[in-house]
């Protein structure tokens, strides 16, 4: 987690403010802009070849409020299961483990990024090619629900290679 900079804030408060859409990964909303008040940004998930396979969800969820928020739930129909997931050390091995919830601090903006907090896809019911979208709805405990449209990308790719 990051602290806003003060321009940072300034832009995700007007982006709130005057309803910016494209804030939210290019994705549909359950609600209007501005009646939502995370701004979600940069979301893609990693391809994956085969049916069944794992992939992650990567994303920078950002509070412009004054008050704490959690995400509790991430869910979309292309994968069996769908859970919160970090990584930590383990015995000098970097494992994944799930999470009950990602708390989104005020003023600040989180990042869902390989190799820390993501949302884990487990089970997917096809493969994930680089060029499809995936609808991802989550559940915060203060905003409520958003749904957005998340890019498939191959994993060098999303990180600028």
């Amino acid at each position: 987690m990051r602290q806003l900079s003060r321009t940072e804030l300034i832009a995700v408060l007007l982006a709130v403010l005057l309803g910016v859409s494209g804030a939210f990964a290019g994705g549909r909303r359950e609600a209007p802009a501005e009646d939502f008040p995370l701004q979600i940004v940069g979301a893609w998930a990693r391809e994956v070849g085969s049916s069944g396979g794992n992939t992650g969800v990567y994303l920078s969820i950002g509070n412009p409020s004054q008050n704490s928020d959690r995400l509790l739930v991430a869910d979309t129909d292309v994968a069996r299961a769908t859970e919160l997931h970090t990584h930590i050390m383990d015995g000098g091995m970097a494992r994944m483990r799930q999470v009950p919830e990602i708390v989104i601090p005020p003023n600040e903006i989180v990042e869902l990024a390989p190799g820390g907090l993501h949302v884990m896809l487990i089970g997917v019911e096809s493969p994930l090619r680089r060029g499809a979208v995936i609808d991802l709805t989550l559940t915060f405990e203060v905003a409520g629900t958003v749904s957005i449209v998340v890019p498939v990308r191959a994993a060098a790719e999303a990180m600028g290679h």
